[in-house]
């Protein structure tokens, strides 16, 4: 149990950094926060790391839209990710790595988005994406992941297509049993986003459509199967 508070001048004047080799497990009702609210800290996992996140809190970090200034950014395979908060931060967490699982964490008034998946073969289960501006998750290229028992809320309403799940030149995802409710968008396809396929799912109360597609029908198509749309 240990509160780690940063006192920084600016934006991205600290950081935290997990080097390659390093160990860096944060536990047991653990905290992470920035002393002032417009002065944010970075935080990068390098590739080769050991890390873990269980049972704590982050807040305040990320301040741009750059790589390595975006928030927690994660390019390993966690030992495990589990149980967490992670709240008013501007990405709430990036994945770059592959082959990760986010299990039960809440990520909530991200800045930008509430998950960057950037990553193949991720499992996400059980999150609470609440409050995402641009979007609660924003698949940029990751393939044949599975998500499953996600609710996603209220996420989407400062981008001109933001929604629940964003999935941009994203092939081969599962989503299964997520509810996507009173977003801008339930979920977007665009550019190359093939051969996904959303089952058992709900999509409801969204603001402009449901279902939004871009995407390059050249590719292929995406298929949902016993998923409900209640846009009142």
């Amino acid at each position: 149990n240990t509160s780690l508070w940063l006192n920084l001048t600016s934006g991205g004047t600290s950081k935290i950094r997990v080097l390659q080799g390093g160990t860096f497990n944060i536990t047991s009702n653990s905290l992470i926060n920035s002393t002032n609210n417009s002065n944010r800290f970075g935080f990068v996992v390098d590739s080769g790391s050991n890390f873990s996140m269980t049972n704590s809190r982050l807040e305040g970090a990320g301040w741009s839209d750059e790589v390595g200034q975006r928030g927690l950014e994660i390019n390993t395979i966690v030992n495990k990710f589990e149980g967490n908060i992670l709240n008013n931060n501007r990405y709430g967490v990036s994945l770059y790595a592959d082959n990760n699982t986010l299990i039960n964490n809440t990520i909530s008034n991200s800045f930008i988005y509430g998950v960057f998946l950037g990553a193949n073969n991720t499992l996400l289960q059980e999150n609470q994406i609440i409050g995402g501006r641009f979007s609660g998750l924003y698949c940029g290229g990751g393939n044949n992941n599975t998500l499953i028992n996600n609710f996603v809320n209220d996420s989407g309403f400062s981008d001109f297509f933001g929604s629940g799940f964003y999935m941009d030149s994203c092939v081969g995802n599962t989503l299964i049993n997520n509810r996507l409710l009173n977003n801008k968008y339930g979920i977007s396809f665009d550019g190359i986003s093939n051969d996904n396929f959303l089952i058992d799912s709900l999509i409801s109360n969204s603001a402009s459509f449901d279902v939004y597609s871009n995407a390059d029908p050249f590719y292929g198509s995406n298929t949902f199967l016993n998923t409900t749309f209640d846009k009142s």
